[in-house]
């Protein structure tokens, strides 16, 4: 199935290092980038972020390479993302190939997980648009206007 696909994923929210999954996957990470590609980025209110595709825009994250066979980090990726390869359809996010552009480096193809059609419509319906298209950014103008907010 994925044997002659890309061998990076692309990530731009909760799979990040740092951020609350990446634990899940982090003893399987041999190196990372800084990277973007093209897509409408919406912060979701369960508090995760959902890529859109489109043609405008751009979505700030990073390429990820592996020490474990890519088959292997699939899966769970996979399994984290709610990507049911057999019923799309139910799907939260589905796995797709996309051109992802490293920082300083030529364009290249890699596996990115978008909005599935299980959470299309709410993600237009109740998601908040990240403007830059970076998550972390946006979680911490979100978190420093909240600080500001309560304090009298």
């Amino acid at each position: 199935m994925t044997g002659q696909g890309p061998k990076e994923i692309f990530v731009y929210g909760t799979l990040l290092p740092g951020q609350e999954r990446f634990r899940l996957i982090a003893q399987m990470v041999a190196g990372r980038e800084a990277a973007r590609t093209r897509g409408r980025l919406l912060h979701l209110p369960e508090g995760y972020p959902a890529l859109m595709e489109a043609e405008e825009g751009w979505v700030q994250g990073e390429l990820l390479r592996f020490n474990e066979p890519i088959e292997k980090v699939l899966d769970e990726c996979d399994r984290i993302e709610g990507y049911q390869p057999d019923d799309e359809e139910s799907s939260l996010f589905i796995r797709v190939a996309k051109q992802v552009e490293p920082e300083g480096g030529a364009s290249k193809e890699a596996w990115c997980y978008i909005v599935g059609p299980a959470l299309r419509k709410e993600s237009l319906r109740e998601g908040q648009e990240v403007d830059d298209g970076d998550w972390l950014a946006f979680r911490k103008r979100r978190s420093g206007q909240d600080k500001t907010a309560r304090e009298p």
